[in-house]
């Protein structure tokens, strides 16, 4: 389900769904398009111009169940669970292009594009590294293994903070691309689901444990500086300026105000009828990817 509500100072207003899909993530690009990993349902691709009537534009069928999507430019990324890393070009969203794909062990959870590099969260198997300035070719780079499972990513400069499920946060150096180095690491109390990375802190999404707020300011020794008990597991989350929006599963949106990092402070709600797994906010509209229906 993809489900559009609109942003009115603290107050949330549906305002449409979309509820023909497995909804696990969602982009929103500029040009008013929604790309979806929807699972077996693979990528499809929505007009949401006007956001109380999406329509349906096409649909890239994948090898596996798409569980993440990255937007680079004209190409669409998606960690495609045990069936790798799927490239497709979406230049014309009514006709989307297979480029390529790159097969990894076991599950590829999610991916991020930083300059010419893809940068995999690939669970047991930890941080893979592709180059992928030509697309149609993606090329193996280096990788490193970790502590738990690498479920997400977050790139700021020099390193990649790595959400490792039940082994918390670890850094990684990758100012060297085909070797990365790892740096520290920082348990949570809860399970490292996600992970967004803004200025000297990064906030994870940490399962039963809610928000996790952590200094990388000095990235050899993160610190948990705050945290914020949620109602339900924190799947996924995104920062927009000042606000935390954390897909919070049974319980819906939970948005929190983070201008203070050290005191993280609740905003308002808003109860999906199904799992919120993913948030994306655009202008004054969120776009929650909910399980059986955005």
């Amino acid at each position: 389900m993809l489900t559009s509500s609109s942003l009115h100072s603290q107050t949330v207003e549906f305002i449409s769904s979309y509820n023909s899909i497995n909804a696990n993530d969602i982009i929103i690009t500029s040009d008013a398009y929604a790309y979806i990993a929807a699972g077996d349902s693979g990528l499809p691709i929505i007009n949401i111009g006007n956001p109380a009537i999406p329509i349906f534009m096409s649909r890239d069928q994948l090898p596996g169940p798409s569980l993440k999507v990255f937007l680079s430019g004209n190409d669409t990324y998606v960690a495609d669970d045990t069936s790798g890393l799927q490239i497709i070009n979406v230049a014309n969203p009514s006709a989307p292009i297979f480029l390529a794909s790159y097969p990894f062990s076991g599950i590829t959870r999610n991916v991020v594009i930083s300059g010419h590099y893809a940068y995999v969260a690939n669970d047991t198997n930890g941080l893979q590294i592709l180059d992928v300035s030509n697309p149609s070719v993606p090329t193996f780079v280096g990788s490193l293994s970790i502590a738990g499972q690498a479920l997400d990513i977050s790139i700021s400069g020099p390193y990649a903070f790595v959400a490792a499920g039940s082994s918390g946060l670890q850094v990684v150096d990758i100012s060297s691309p085909s070797t990365p180095i790892f740096v520290s690491s920082i348990n949570t109390p809860g399970s490292a689901m996600a992970i967004e990375h803004l200025g000297n802190y990064v906030y994870i999404a940490d399962s039963a444990a809610g928000l996790q707020v952590i200094n990388v300011s000095n990235p050899a020794v993160p610190i948990i500086t705050s945290n914020f008990d949620l109602p339900a597991p924190a799947m996924e989350i995104t920062i927009s300026g000042a606000y935390a929006y954390i897909s919070d599963w049974s319980s819906g949106l939970q948005i929190l105000n983070i201008s203070d990092p050290t005191v993280p402070i609740y905003v308002t709600g808003y109860d999906t009828p199904h799992n919120a797994v993913k948030t994306f906010v655009a202008g004054n509209y969120i776009y929650l990817a909910d399980s059986t229906s955005i």
